[in-house]
């Protein structure tokens, strides 16, 4: 399955770009002939197959449309306080894999990660990526949302939209089976390794 974010049609010839194509021929190493689908992240799929595969490009020959849709009737936000290294590329990760429709990452007081904006800006490219690789591996064929990153007390002041919000909290007093069924959508607010301030919880509250 790859991901081609551009306009797909029956019965065309794509160049994919540069970063398909060497997952194709230099990971993969399919052959002409191989198949593939195609999908561009707007709901459905496109049956391939590959025609030419080179050292720096691939070319497919798109063949049928499949209309099919996975995603969740629930639409789950998560909003995750940033944590380090390969942990906050777990949770993205399995957060994809696991049907979540919008990823905000949030900036709070433990959050042991400290990025200047070129940095972060770094991290963002690389964290849409790592969503693309898992709705490809997932089946998923609408991508995530994945906002740009905010302080925790900036994103308190934004206008939210669900019905049902909860904080993951270890010392919490409420459990998930003490809720009722979320409706419309679900947002779920989870800290950094070092967990929320007193003040966060209340402001969260």
């Amino acid at each position: 399955r790859i991901h081609h974010p551009a306009a797909i049609a029956s019965d065309t010839t794509i160049l994919l770009d540069a970063a398909a194509s060497h997952h194709i021929g230099r990971v993969l190493r399919l052959r002409p002939g191989a198949p593939l689908i195609l999908f561009n992240g707007e709901g459905g799929e496109y049956q391939a197959r590959l025609t030419t595969v080179g050292r720096h490009s691939a070319e497919v020959r798109v063949g049928k449309y499949v209309a099919c849709e996975r995603e969740s009737s629930l639409e789950i936000v998560l909003a995750q306080c940033l944590s380090r290294g390969e942990r906050m590329d777990f949770t993205l990760q399995k957060a994809v894999e696991m049907g979540v429709s919008r990823i905000v990452p949030l900036l709070s007081e433990r959050c042991e990660v400290k990025f200047n904006a070129d940095r972060l800006a770094k991290r963002m490219r690389h964290w849409r990526a790592l969503i693309t690789s898992a709705c490809e591996q997932c089946g998923r064929n609408r991508l995530p949302v994945l906002e740009e990153a905010v302080a925790l007390k900036a994103w308190f002041l934004q206008p939210g939209e669900a019905v049902t919000k909860l904080i993951l909290d270890p010392e919490g007093k409420q459990t998930l089976s003490e809720l009722s069924d979320p409706l419309g959508a679900l947002t779920l607010l989870c800290g950094p390794e070092g967990g929320f301030t007193e003040g966060e919880l209340l402001s969260a509250e």
